[in-house]
């Protein structure tokens, strides 16, 4: 695997992204990490890093800001990471780039260099949510890519996201719903009613569903717009965050209760969790039963390459999950997969 990381972007340090590269390049020995932002500062930052055999330092001066027009910035800064990243993946010098930087400047940049599938109008971001059951994960999109959509993007959408879960889950009958208001038919929109209608096409299609449709995993694939996706996230990011903290709060006073409520309510248990405080290592331990198996960043589905796009506050521990991520597809040769699929329907 070759792999291109954008270190220069998103709204953490460089040096925090960068060390989850170099704790992942240990772990894939046999994969080269192409880092691409400011050489210069790299080195200053970590000196030794010119002598990891599969690491390649890629130099780029300029970053695309979270808060600029991502086509204006596209076209005026073409030595940024991003642009940079995108075209090392279309001369095929990488088989999977990733940023965490602004995902409207990603996706532009994405579409402008390496195009999109045949027939396609747009591309979509992808991500997986767990389901309550533990039984496979879910898979929603957009999830920002176009915040505004067409009848006929939800279309593509669909097929879109059921080849990619055929092939990441190897599931034969994919289920495919629409996030609705409600699940009886001729609910929403007169938009949503006419996508509804487009959508009674597609193989596997399950009608509307609702929000809490997306954990309780009776359904694969949840298509809707990239602004209602992108919220959907971020919500559920939140109320991990906030469900997380009251159980921290809960199991420590139970840890200082009276000793007859620790065995009534299991000191154990409480304590197997945290302890007597709440490190880091056991709030990673307990965060963990609330992720999906594949998470760390969005995957751009419907251009002519492997793209991964990450939170902007992209963490070390994302950066590492993103690069399992990116070697579980690249083992799985899902872009192949993808696009035979999508040539087949067309």
């Amino acid at each position: 695997m070759k792999l291109g990381i954008d270190i220069n972007s998103g709204e953490r340090p460089f040096q925090e992204l960068l060390e989850g590269v170099l704790f992942s390049s240990a772990k894939y020995k046999d994969s080269l990490f192409y880092i691409i932002g400011n050489a210069d500062k790299v080195r200053e930052s970590f000196p030794k890093i010119d002598s990891i055999t599969n690491i390649r330092l890629i130099n780029a001066v300029d970053v695309i800001g979270m808060d600029e027009s991502p086509l204006a910035a596209v076209r005026r800064k073409k030595n940024s990471s991003v642009c940079i990243g995108v075209k090392l993946l279309k001369e095929k010098k990488i088989d999977i780039f990733f940023s965490p930087g602004n995902t409207g400047a990603t996706v532009v940049a994405s579409v402008l260099e390496l195009g999109l599938l045949p027939g396609l109008k747009k591309p979509a971001m992808a991500t997986f949510l767990p389901r309550q059951d533990d039984n496979g994960e879910t898979l929603i999109l957009d999830v920002g890519a176009n915040p505004e959509a067409k009848e006929e993007y939800f279309f593509q959408n669909a097929q879109l996201g059921s080849m990619f879960y055929h092939g990441i889950i190897d599931k034969k009958d994919v289920s495919v719903g629409l996030l609705n208001m409600g699940t009886e038919y001729g609910k929403g929109s007169n938009f949503i009613k006419k996508v509804h209608q487009m959508l009674s096409n597609i193989e596997g299609f399950q009608g509307n569903v609702e929000p809490y449709n997306i954990i309780d995993g009776s359904v694969d694939v949840v298509i809707c717009d990239g602004f209602t996706g992108n919220t959907v996230i971020k919500v559920c990011e939140t109320y991990q965050r906030f469900l997380l903290t009251k159980m921290e709060t809960y199991f420590s006073k139970i840890l200082n209760a009276s000793w007859w409520s620790r065995i009534f309510l299991g000191k154990m248990l409480c304590s197997s969790f945290f302890g007597n405080s709440a490190s880091p290592k056991r709030k990673k331990r307990l965060s963990h039963l609330f992720m999906p198996r594949f998470y760390g960043a969005a995957v751009l589905l419907g251009v002519n390459g492997l793209v991964l796009i990450g939170h902007g506050k992209c963490s070390k521990s994302d950066v590492m999950n993103a690069i399992d991520f990116a070697g579980y597809l690249i083992d799985k040769d899902i872009y192949q997969n993808v696009l035979k699929n999508w040539k087949k329907n067309k």
